[in-house]
């Protein structure tokens, strides 16, 4: 999977329903024109020198077949070096209100907790941003954690263009719209970015799925599991139209207290332990230490080394 494709879940999910075809046909690159080049340049530099970074997502639309078709919402609030708060919320069966799973770095220790579970995970922080870099959930938070976005972006697309300008968290923003089309879909990215400060306002996915191509039909054969019935030859489903979209409010530089990354154990959450967990216990270690060898009896090895 791609680092485009790792770092934005609609994209995921397009990459996990995406069935291979054969003889799929080329699709042309055609290179991003320099003022498209410019603006992701400006937007990487933009979030690679932010001290801090409040954002506030809101999902306004989700498909029926991406990972993503429940989020509803997010909460990203991060402070240089390592501190971070990231809550999702989505919509989860046997829950009246959207779900929680909150990932909480307070400078010393990274946590996650989530609620369907009702468990949580105790680990020590990394030394800044880049190892947080495997959660990032959207463009923003992996520019953030400082991956190249921009390169990412110019490699998954086959055409890049800016469109008319809109307003988004009330600021004029550049629209940049990406080909992101595939053997399987016909596919278009839209991001928003402040045409003054270079901060993501909005992302759009829309993937319509191409016709299947004719094929020819194999002619009923019996079925050797079931005497007297017949196995027909069914054209396969369609793969699933993909579509996925949000929105942010976005703080550049606010004032974050260390108070706002302080870990709270959720009422009634257990500690899940992890076999790398059990293994470093000094327990574990302890017992894992080679002993020395030493030459056993005859008596010993009858009935066991007693000083073992």
């Amino acid at each position: 999977m791609s680092r485009l494709r790792a770092a934005v879940a609609a994209l995921s999910a397009v990459a996990a329903c995406s069935p291979a075809r054969a003889q799929a046909p080329a699709i042309p690159v055609i290179p991003a024109p320099p003022e498209v080049r410019e603006l992701l340049t400006a937007t990487v530099a933009t979030y690679r020198k932010l001290r801090s970074l409040r954002q506030e997502t809101t999902y306004t639309k989700t498909s029926t077949v991406a990972a993503a078709a429940s989020l509803v919402s997010a909460l990203f609030e991060a402070r240089r070096p390592n501190r971070m708060v990231l809550e999702v919320r989505a919509r989860t069966p046997g829950f009246t209100q959207p779900a929680v799973t909150r990932f909480v770095c307070d400078g010393r220790w990274f946590y996650t907790y989530q609620q369907v579970a009702n468990n949580f995970t105790e680990a020590p922080a990394p030394k800044d941003f880049v190892g947080l870099q495997t959660i990032s959930p959207s463009l923003e938070v992996a520019a953030f954690t400082g991956l190249d976005i921009g390169q990412a972006l110019l490699e998954e697309s086959k055409s890049m263009k800016l469109e008319a300008d809109e307003t988004s968290d009330g600021v004029l923003c550049h629209v940049l719209a990406a080909d992101m089309s595939d053997p399987v879909y016909v596919a278009t990215t839209r991001i928003a970015i402040g045409k003054e400060d270079h901060l993501i306002r909005r992302f759009s996915f829309d993937a319509v799925a191409r016709p299947l191509p004719p094929r020819e039909k194999r002619p009923p054969e019996p079925d050797p599991d079931n005497p007297g019935e017949f196995l027909i030859d069914e054209d396969p489903l369609p793969p699933a139209d993909v579509h996925f979209a949000y929105e942010n409010r976005v703080e550049a530089n606010p004032k974050l207290p260390d108070a706002l990354f302080a870990w709270v154990q959720p009422k009634d959450a257990m500690r899940f332990h992890s076999l790398t967990d059990l293994m470093n216990t000094p327990e574990a270690r302890k017992a894992s230490t080679p002993r020395k060898k030493k030459r056993l009896t005859l008596f010993d090895q009858l009935h066991g080394d007693r000083k073992r």
